[in-house]
């Protein structure tokens, strides 16, 4: 039997958190294969569903000091993995959680492969976390990427390790909605300043002298979420932009929806922005490094771009869909497409040829 590992520091709210309980429930159903699911975090809430059959192991919370508690950690992953001894451990953590996990598998005798979940440029700030990083990613047995641009932002080095492999998209998301849409405006995220929502709510309100019956539907929780809700209030539009709570059932509540916008400044790759195109809500994004937006969108045929930062071409971008049904219909359908192209069968196997690949290589 196979034993392949997942780490991540939680199963809710994010993106990565979405992959890879994606990726481990299509995994753990196929022949030789036992999953495991390592969380830094306790069990929380509204998380991403896991098949009863994957092994979920959470580290044991402390009350230690911080330094102290990272020892455990690494203490902890190191005897807990040496023990299991997995096929492949694949890693969808952070940077700082990554640097204790390398760390504690330093004399492992299986791969580790890491996933750049974000914009490398931008993500970590910080210099010393930044060459942590990268020692993490050459001491790995092998990186997956979400985008071009994002591999290539390494030296070769680190590059050379690496493969770049789109998310994947469930079997269970609801197929294309084909009535009337709803006067809805939807997104749903982190709420973190990344996500630049205040360029949202902002061409939001300049929308709404055109679309008055229009509502902002804002899914998610984060850092931003109470300074957002004071922001739209300043602007007196605080009846028209409606903050929801994180849902798993998300796609059911946006599927009517007449428009998803992401306003991202920068993003690995947009989860939200691929499960709203699969399921067929017209899609506007922004053009954000590291260009996973720019590898999907095919510009006024599956989806729209408009530049990073812009009020007015944001607005311009959402009037011009709401203002033609045969736009918004042909956005629908054709975004809708990538389905099954990003089917998370496809991806997951992709995962698993690149287990084998590594170790055919020799290195562990």
């Amino acid at each position: 039997m196979k034993k392949i590992v997942f780490v991540i520091e939680r199963l809710s709210t994010g993106g990565a958190e979405r992959v890879v309980a994606a990726l481990a429930n299509d995994i753990c159903e196929r022949n030789g294969y036992e999953v495991y699911v390592y969380t830094y975090l306790p069990k929380e809430e509204n998380e991403y569903y896991l098949k009863p059959k994957i092994n979920r192991i959470e580290i044991p919370k402390t009350d230690f000091s911080r330094f102290r508690t990272i020892y455990f950690k690494y203490k902890f992953l190191r005897k807990e993995l040496k023990k299991l001894n997995p096929y492949c451990v694949y890693s969808l953590s952070i940077p700082k959680t990554n640097v204790v996990l390398s760390a504690a598998l330093r004399d492992r005798k299986f791969p580790l492969i890491i996933s750049e979940r974000n914009d490398p440029a931008r993500f970590p700030s910080g210099k010393i976390m930044r060459i942590l990083r990268n020692w993490t990613y050459r001491s790995c047995d092998g990186l997956v990427f979400q985008t071009p641009g994002a591999m290539n932002y390494f030296p070769k080095g680190i590059n050379k390790k690496g493969v770049v492999i789109s998310n994947p998209l469930t079997t269970t998301l609801p197929e294309r909605y084909t009535g009337v849409r709803q006067s809805r405006i939807v997104n749903f995220c982190r709420i973190e300043p990344q996500k630049n929502l205040k360029l949202l709510i902002n061409a939001f309100a300049k929308v709404l002298s055109e679309f008055p019956e229009y509502t902002l539907d804002i899914y998610g929780e984060g850092s931003e979420k109470e300074t957002l809700k004071e922001y739209v209030k300043k602007l007196g539009i605080d009846e028209k932009v409606i903050f929801h709570n994180f849902s798993v059932n998300i796609h059911q509540e946006i599927l009517k929806a007449a428009v998803f916008v992401s306003s991202s400044d920068f993003e690995g790759i947009s989860n939200s922005m691929l499960e709203a195109m699969a399921i067929g809500i017209p899609t506007i994004c922004t053009d954000c490094p590291p260009g996973g937006a720019r590898a999907t969108i095919r510009n006024e045929e599956n989806g729209i771009l408009v530049p990073v930062g812009s009020v007015e071409e944001l607005t311009t971008a959402i009037k011009k869909v709401l203002s033609s049904e045969e736009l918004m219909k042909k956005l629908s359908i054709n975004s809708s497409k990538i389905k099954e192209e990003l089917n998370v069968k496809n991806i997951a196997e992709k995962w698993l040829v690149m287990a084998e690949e590594v170790r055919k290589r020799g290195n562990n």
